[in-house]
């Protein structure tokens, strides 16, 4: 065939008024910046970019590797949001597998993704969050809320229990109501309602006035058997020893005084329909009643030492002349009365009864007839008996610490006590099971009567452990 090849060399300039199709295309010159400014722009846009990251880590700092993560992805500039939240989702999930379903509560704070393998640590961290969110709702208070407990109190209940199905991977749509709260069907609901519960029965326990943990110890003891409190005598008295004497063995004498743990309860049951009508008062306020009457019930058995006055190892009743630790005054809220007290624990004596111990007063234990004197006398700066006017209060009566009991009046208005510090001497002793101080809850779930039970169980016990550190003045 034919081949043809033509070229154009075409010289503008032999034209007047060239085609401005035919004129070259001239390069546009770049727009002059300021380097400066250009420089200030990426400074702002980084510690944007910065600051972003740091709100998203803050939730997850305490975990391991998370904090070294965010230090590398701070030092490269061209590290992206998205690449960093994808980072961070790798290091959460090293070593452990994905479950779907999971919960996002409004602040962005994720309950679902990964989880420990068998550890089921999401879980309970919504528990935990779900639980709060609920003690909150009712009014209680929650002394250290989780992170997203109040992102979570508009939940219902019975949201919650379709939020922990879905964190198994449950489908919840064809599920009842009877289904969904977990009455029958393998759950972790019940754990959540467990976990309400025994908080606000807590919360209950705790806010409740409680005048023996002044002055009385609290101890753990690991079983119900019976307990020996051992009182161990002072150190025998050093002897002179002659040149090339003879060292002589010293003994100790002891006291044993025995106790055992109690138990006390009591059984409350909610229905499916107070839980399904989202009904807080049934799951918090009962419950904190309880826990507010374990607490009344420890006063109780205290203050009936007291009052009772129950024989010690020795035969001797706590308050005895034999034991030097009653006072008798016309006034038991005076100066005197005070005084002689002071005197009779100053002086007591050690089990060998060979050494004085020198105990000092710390409490004023009195009846709510008393209150009012008591309030004056120990806030008097001067004396107030005919006998000695303007004449200084004695520093230790206004060092005293006043207890104030209602509890000592249906026994007498108007007699005191005097108790030492619980770190000078033992007193009055109050033991729970070990692990388990306070009011503690399990739960079960009934088929027959659709209802969800809760126990309530308190496992203490309260004993006059030495008389030495215990005054009564009465009149």
């Amino acid at each position: 065939g034919l081949s043809v090849a033509a070229s154009f060399d075409i010289d503008l300039t032999q034209y007047r008024n060239p085609p401005e199709r035919l004129m070259p295309k001239e390069t546009p010159k770049p727009a002059q910046t300021d380097p400066k400014a250009a420089e200030a722009d990426v400074l702002t846009r980084l510690k944007a970019r910065n600051d972003e990251l740091q709100k998203i880590f803050a939730r997850y700092k305490g975990r391991d590797g998370v904090g070294e993560l965010l230090n590398q992805l701070l030092a490269d500039p061209a590290v992206t949001i998205e690449q960093a939240r994808e980072r961070l989702l790798v290091k959460l999930g090293e070593g452990a597998e994905p479950l779907g379903g999971g919960a996002v509560a409004e602040s962005g704070y994720a309950f679902g993704g990964w989880v420990q393998p068998g550890s089921g640590s999401r879980e309970r961290d919504f528990i935990n969050a779900a639980s709060d969110a609920v003690l909150l709702r009712a009014g209680l208070r929650v002394a250290k809320p989780h992170a997203a407990a109040r992102d979570l109190r508009r939940m219902s209940i019975l949201e919650m229990a379709k939020t922990l199905h879905g964190m198994h991977g449950r489908d919840v749509s064809m599920m009842s109501q009877r289904e969904i709260l977990g009455a029958h069907t393998s759950s972790d609901f019940p754990f959540l309602l467990e976990n309400i519960a025994g908080k606000a029965l807590r919360a209950g326990y705790d806010s409740e006035v409680a005048t023996h943990s002044m002055w009385t110890r609290d101890v753990d003891v690991p079983d119900f058997k019976e307990q020996s409190r051992v009182q161990r005598s002072e150190a025998p008295g050093l002897l002179e020893i002659q040149e090339a004497g003879e060292f002589k063995h010293g003994t100790f004498g002891e006291a044993r005084e025995k106790y055992s743990l109690r138990t006390f309860g009591r059984l409350f049951k909610i229905s499916r329909q107070a839980l399904v009508n989202d009904d807080l008062a049934a799951l918090t306020d009962l419950p904190a009643a309880f826990g507010s009457a374990g607490r009344r019930l420890e006063d109780d058995e205290v203050y009936k030492i007291l009052t009772g006055n129950p024989l010690m190892s020795d035969g001797v009743a706590l308050f005895d002349a034999a034991h030097n630790n009653v006072v008798t005054n016309a006034d038991p809220i005076s100066l005197t009365a005070l005084s002689d007290g002071r005197k009779a624990m100053r002086t007591q004596k050690g089990i060998n009864g060979a050494q004085v111990l020198n105990l000092v007063p710390r409490f004023l234990i009195v009846p709510a007839a008393q209150e009012t004197a008591g309030e004056q006398l120990l806030a008097s700066l001067s004396r107030n008996d005919q006998q000695n006017p303007g004449v200084p209060m004695p520093e230790f009566v206004r060092s005293l610490t006043l207890v104030v009991e209602p509890r000592l009046d249906a026994d007498s208005s108007t007699t005191v006590y005097l108790a030492a510090s619980a770190e000078q001497t033992d007193t009055v002793e109050v033991a729970y099971l070990d692990g388990e101080r306070g009011v503690q809850t399990q739960e079960e779930t009934s088929i027959s009567t659709d209802a969800w039970t809760l126990q309530a169980r308190l496992d203490f016990a309260t004993a006059p452990i030495d008389w030495r550190g215990l005054v009564r003045i009465s009149t």
